[in-house]
């Protein structure tokens, strides 16, 4: 779980801009002997903000999705599709707009790659997170369900 988490966490915190204050973590261990086969992670951010994270490797399709629910919207992330879906803009009559995010596709870990190359070449930081955004995002990452 904690190979995937961090980088699920880290965005979540990025995204909101909000601290995580609580966590519930739940997970299994049924067929895979290194790592979790599925888990839920959910948390109680800063600003009235919940959140959650699936992920589940059990089934015949691998499962990595984001929600959020804050004041101004619901946002909906599928991270193997790479799809992002907000909702917002509710009304009293229970209508709300749909808005599927335009995002630019690409592998996670080549445009890390090239943050990091583009960091040593040039000292631009810019895509990277700090030291003490991965140490929080850690923590919260290795807490016990």
């Amino acid at each position: 779980m904690t190979d995937l988490s961090v980088h699920d966490i880290d965005l979540i915190r990025f995204i909101t801009k909000h601290e995580i204050e609580k966590v519930s973590i739940y997970k299994s261990q049924k067929i895979h002997n290194h790592h979790e086969d599925n888990a839920i992670l959910s948390f109680q951010l800063t600003g009235e903000i919940v959140a959650s994270i699936t992920t589940n490797w059990l089934t015949p399709f691998r499962k990595r999705t984001i929600e959020v629910a804050t004041k101004e919207g619901y946002y909906e992330a599928d991270l193997m599709a790479q799809d992002l879906t907000e909702y917002s803009e509710y009304q009293k009559n229970n209508s709300y707009v749909i808005r599927k995010v335009m995002l630019k596709k690409e592998e996670p870990l080549i445009r890390e790659h090239k943050a990091f190359a583009q960091y040593i070449e040039t000292g631009d930081r810019h895509g990277l997170s700090t030291i003490e955004d991965s140490m929080i995002t850690l923590d919260i990452s290795s807490r016990k369900a």
